[in-house]
């Protein structure tokens, strides 16, 4: 039993180094793209309003993972976006605006990362931006390997193919989707990944 608990404690400790990680780096890239002073001395400098976007899919992260995140990041002064609040039918465009002025993406990939096909349709768009070096990505697996999510296998993989058989009649879609998750899970143009088990 004390092993167990152990375990566990050292679990939390590896989610609390890493996203402690995960924040420095996100605070050194906010700031490096974002620079704390106007080009003219002038004007007072003011943050865009999102300056780190958070995609991610189910609520399994929303009030640990993804609220700790959040938090660590505003007490950085980093104007963050994770999106709380999406219902259906809801305007993705603005999503996707928020996106484009972020400078930065951070795409958490987990098991039940597919079951959203906002999540997807999010992905689609930060890889077209990322590729045209307009955002930068930061991919981080929460329990998760690179290998289930590249090449969907598992759950991650058995949750894509429930979207590939809810929309099998828009393959062009489909393929948006795999592309977006091979060239996310890869890094895009960055060589940052995390991970958390």
């Amino acid at each position: 039993m004390g092993i167990a608990v152990n375990e566990r404690r050292k679990k939390k400790l590896m989610v609390f180094i890493s996203l402690s990680k995960l924040n420095h780096i996100l605070s050194l890239l906010v700031f490096r793209n974002f620079p704390s002073h106007p080009l003219d001395g002038n004007v007072p400098f003011q943050p865009p309003k999102t300056q780190v976007f958070i995609n991610f899919g189910g609520d399994q992260l929303r009030k640990n993972f993804i609220g700790y995140l959040v938090d660590a990041l505003q007490r950085s002064k980093v104007n963050v976006f994770a999106d709380n609040y999406l219902h259906i039918g809801d305007d993705l465009n603005e999503l996707f605006k928020k996106i484009e002025y972020s400078g930065i993406a951070v795409v958490v990939f987990l098991s039940r990362y597919c079951e959203s096909k906002w999540c997807l349709e999010e992905l689609v768009k930060i890889k077209e931006l990322v590729s045209q070096d307009k955002v930068k990505v930061i991919p981080v697996f929460y329990k998760v390997t690179t290998t289930n999510v590249k090449r969907l296998k598992e759950e991650f993989g058995d949750n894509f193919r429930d979207r590939e058989w809810e929309f099998e009649s828009d393959e062009p879609k489909i393929k948006r989707w795999k592309d977006a998750i091979n060239y996310v899970s890869h890094g895009g143009n960055n060589l940052w990944y995390f991970f958390l088990f």
